[in-house]
């Protein structure tokens, strides 16, 4: 009579998963003054929508999103990224016949089988992640662009003042409140 030994196994893997998007958008405006003057009035703008600038670029972080502007380049990047720890377990059990079967090689099986099944787990995580970010980037996009895009249009406007001024005496402004601007410049 042959006996049957009922095989437990565990295993558990753990991993940093980690996960990243972004888009790069160009930031266009007039070239009223020189490219430095442009460059200088833009990063005033962003300033005050709260970018910090270094150099030639200016960068704000803002819901796990980074925007970064090139004023040189005059390039928008905004990226998101996230990164985690996931642990994943999984236990399985075997009958095996004592006299028929080798204890240590279908253990090894059923060990090399949840391993594969673990990994399978954790590239579903790293999936899950990498879209958690790419929707969460896809719904700042827009509105962070559309900040990027304001200040470029009050830089611009901004620029213009200066151009007028330069031309002669400025006699009046009008602004809309979609950006448009009026100069009445007497030469």
């Amino acid at each position: 009579m042959s006996r049957a030994y009922r095989i437990a196994v565990e295993e558990s893997l753990t991993r940093i998963i980690k996960a990243h998007d972004g888009v790069k958008s160009k930031v266009d405006m007039l070239p009223v003054l020189g490219k430095e003057d442009m460059n200088n009035i833009l990063a005033q703008e962003l300033e005050k929508d709260g970018f910090d600038r270094e150099g030639d670029v200016c960068k704000k972080e803002e819901d796990g999103i980074v925007v970064t502007v090139d004023l040189g380049a005059r390039e928008v990047e905004i990226k998101a990224s996230k990164e985690c720890e996931v642990e994943v377990k999984k236990t399985a059990n075997a009958m095996v016949d004592r006299d028929h079967a080798d204890i240590k090689k279908e253990e090894e099986k059923i060990k090399n089988k949840l391993c594969q099944e673990l990994e399978k787990d954790v590239d579903k995580a790293q999936e899950q992640l990498q879209k958690e970010i790419t929707d969460r980037l896809e719904k700042q996009v827009h509105q962070q662009l559309d900040k990027i895009n304001a200040a470029a249009t009050r830089a611009t406007g901004s620029a213009l003042k200066v151009k007028a001024a330069q031309m002669g005496e400025i006699k009046e402004i009008s602004e809309g409140s979609n950006g448009q601007i009026s100069i009445k410049v007497k030469v």
